[in-house]
């Protein structure tokens, strides 16, 4: 993948243009070649084992538990989202509103042709929480052990604003919790997407394929997580709904009564 990868030309100069790529794919490959670990050894050992995210890996178990558990994803007819997206979420719609995604169901328990920096893991709401809560901590553990995950520093690099001081060219697809207007104030870090001008420190936040979103706030020592099942993420506001509730109910004060 890696000498593959090496030689593809560029689809743009640096600086030109933000668009998904594969370098936190790459990012995996690099930590297998420094460790000499599997990424997934490497992720057990280091961060899914002392966060106690027991459910989280590249390749589950074929056992009745996890089969009874693992949720089916489903794919908008985007035909007649497209036609008229009013109509297609109004209860008087008629026709088919879903499609099962992935019918090939015994592919989640196949393993990769390599385990990817980028994605591909399994996991559930309760493990992801626990991630969650280590990152809003600036890389501590939430169990108050003193044990990082990461180093502070590591994690003010990560939530600094290193685009928009280079690259004006964002795709609006790319708005991460809304619509491509919220990209008017955001900037990406280092795998995560924060508040244009952020030195770090402060809010970041990220999406997923299945409409999944989750963030954090630091300052309020706050993150949420949702989980979806609908594939084309762009099709319901999840995101932006999510966000407006929490502003709305959640206090800035979390010390103060809901």
């Amino acid at each position: 993948f890696a000498k593959m990868l090496a030689d593809i030309p560029f689809v743009h100069q640096p600086g030109e243009y933000i668009d998904y790529a594969v370098s936190v794919d790459l990012a995996g490959y690099v930590i297998e070649v420094v460790t000499g670990m599997p990424l997934s050894e490497y992720f057990e050992k280091n961060i899914f084992g002392p966060l106690g995210m027991k459910s989280t890996c590249f390749t589950p178990k074929r056992t009745e538990d996890i089969s009874n558990r693992r949720v089916k994803c489903y794919t908008a007819n985007i035909e007649a989202w497209t036609a008229d997206p009013a109509k297609y979420f109004s209860d008087d719609f008629e026709g088919e509103r879903m499609r099962p995604a992935l019918p090939q169901e015994d592919l989640v328990f196949l393993p990769p042709v390599f385990c990817s920096g980028g994605g591909g893991l399994m996991s559930t709401v309760d493990d992801y929480m626990r991630f969650g809560e280590c990152l809003v901590m600036k890389g501590a553990f939430p169990d108050g052990s003193g044990r990082r995950l990461l180093q502070e520093s590591s994690f003010m690099m990560m939530t600094k604003d290193h685009t928009s001081s280079i690259c004006k060219n964002v795709p609006p697809t790319y708005a991460i919790n809304g619509t491509g207007s919220d990209m008017e104030r955001k900037a990406f870090g280092i795998g995560v997407c924060v508040d244009k001008g952020s030195i770090g420190g402060g809010f970041f936040e990220w999406g997923g394929l299945t409409s999944a979103v989750w963030w954090a706030d630091p300052r309020r020592e706050l993150v949420a997580v949702c989980f979806t099942q609908l594939m084309n993420s762009f099709v319901y506001p999840f995101r932006t709904e999510l966000k407006e509730i929490v502003e709305k109910y959640v206090p800035e004060n979390l010390n103060s009564k809901l």
